[in-house]
């Protein structure tokens, strides 16, 4: 009996691995949309909108007054080193990004006042992929999975008076679900009945920016923006119903991908004809992160045998909130009526929400001082369509952290007697965007 159960098992698990492997991840959170919020640092929700408008601040997708889309490439990569404990593995990142921010040529009192756009993430080798190592495996938790998995953002923005627009959208991914039901007869031979469904899930955004000076004459050029992004993961769950002749066999297997968290942005920007700058705040939830492992609930008993099937076990993560600064801006070095040479720059500071690791797991993290710089060439023709090509990149540099365990980690741990990690992460990105008219849109 113990050899049917045995396949049984290794059946569920080897299926649920197979299929835990596609589940999605958020690149956006991570490294941002567009070469010119990258540039900035992401600093970016109360400037003025590009490709990446529906996903940084819906709201300022209203203040077009021509449709604009373009298109990119981002990469990132890694030089980040595990100490005291054998390298954890951290994939590159590579994908296209799309984007089209479209007025509605909507008349009398809602004339140049609504836009929509819609922007798209396809990571190069995957449309799904998602990594669940062993708890004690040493992993950087936060960034193993980003850039995995086709992102898709779409919003609308309205400015229902001068000075104001609001906006909101939401992220669009898949989520997945499934059913085994299997029956291993005492010849092991299996029979199976496998389901398994690709869901869409969202994540909501919105988005408001406020323009003091239009409401007040010769007041300065400042911009107030508040975003919210609420949270999302993806949960992959399969229940897996088994007879070994006539003892069933129930097994559960549950898995949450990369968590984004819940969080409020809050931005300031200060506009001159020739430059901008921008300061921004950010909460973020983190203290909701769920347990990220594979967790395996077995019902199974043989009468005549004293076999038992423990559980997983669960580990709380015990993350804690944090709050994010930003500052980046924008300059025009040189240029005409006809085209432009723009230089931008930007830093941030994300505190890392992983606690101590004492403990038996060996999630590796911490605070990121992260560098930004990039720039731009704009061109415009005599009708005042507007094209440019756009240059970002970024380096996160990870402050040197290390975990000491406590006296009750078994030494087998690979973090025992402490683990540690330095280094960085760098991205880059390109981009090309056009303004452009179509009937009824010209302006």
């Amino acid at each position: 009996m113990r050899r049917p159960a045995g396949i049984a098992i290794a059946l569920a698990v080897a299926l649920v691995f197979c299929c835990v492997r596609l589940a999605s991840a958020d690149a956006l959170f991570t490294f941002g949309l567009d070469p010119k919020s990258q540039a900035a640092g992401n600093a970016s929700v109360a400037s003025a909108p590009d490709l990446g408008a529906p996903y940084v601040n819906p709201a300022t997708m209203s203040l077009l007054r021509r449709p604009l889309a373009g298109f990119g490439y981002f990469y990132s990569g890694d030089r980040l080193t595990t100490t005291n404990a054998p390298d954890a593995a951290l994939d590159d990142t590579r994908g296209l990004a799309l984007g089209a921010l479209i007025p509605i040529p909507f008349r009398h009192a809602l004339a140049d006042r609504v836009a929509f756009g819609v922007s798209f993430f396809f990571p190069n080798g995957a449309v799904l992929n998602l990594k669940v190592p062993y708890p004690d495996q040493p992993q950087y938790l936060l960034f193993q999975n980003a850039g995995r998995s086709l992102a898709v953002v779409a919003g609308l923005s309205i400015r229902p008076l001068d000075g104001v627009a609001i906006g909101g959208g939401a992220q669009y991914y898949d989520n997945t679900n499934g059913r085994i039901d299997a029956t291993v007869d005492p010849n092991g031979q299996v029979d199976a009945v496998v389901g398994e469904e690709l869901t869409t899930t969202f994540s909501p955004i919105g988005g408001l920016l406020l323009s003091p000076a239009e409401w007040f004459d010769g007041a300065p050029d400042l911009r107030l923006a508040l975003v919210f992004r609420d949270e999302f993961s993806t949960t992959y769950e399969i229940p897996v119903s088994s007879y070994i002749g006539d003892i069933p066999l129930n097994v559960s297997i549950k898995a949450t991908s990369l968590y984004t968290p819940r969080h409020w942005t809050g931005g300031l920007s200060y506009h001159r004809p020739r430059w901008h700058a921008e300061v921004d705040a950010l909460y973020l939830e983190w203290s909701e992160y769920p347990d990220p492992n594979l967790q395996l609930h077995a019902d199974f008993t043989i009468p005549v045998l004293p076999v038992t099937f423990q559980d997983s076990r669960t580990y709380d993560p015990d993350f804690h909130d944090t709050i994010s600064l930003r500052a980046g801006g924008e300059w025009i070095a040189t240029g005409d009526d006809r085209w432009d040479l723009r230089v931008r720059g930007g830093y941030g500071f994300e505190p890392s929400p992983i606690p101590a690791q004492t403990g038996a797991t060996n999630y590796l993290d911490s605070d990121r001082h992260v560098g930004a710089l990039g720039g731009g060439i704009g061109w415009r023709d005599t009708d005042g369509r507007a094209s440019s090509l756009d240059l970002a990149f970024q380096y996160h540099h990870v402050v040197p952290r290390t975990f000491h365990k406590g006296t009750n980690v078994d030494a087998a741990n690979p973090g025992y007697p402490e683990i540690g990690v330095k280094g960085g992460i760098w991205a880059s990105g390109v981009a090309y965007s056009t303004s452009f008219d179509f009937e009824g849109l010209g302006r």
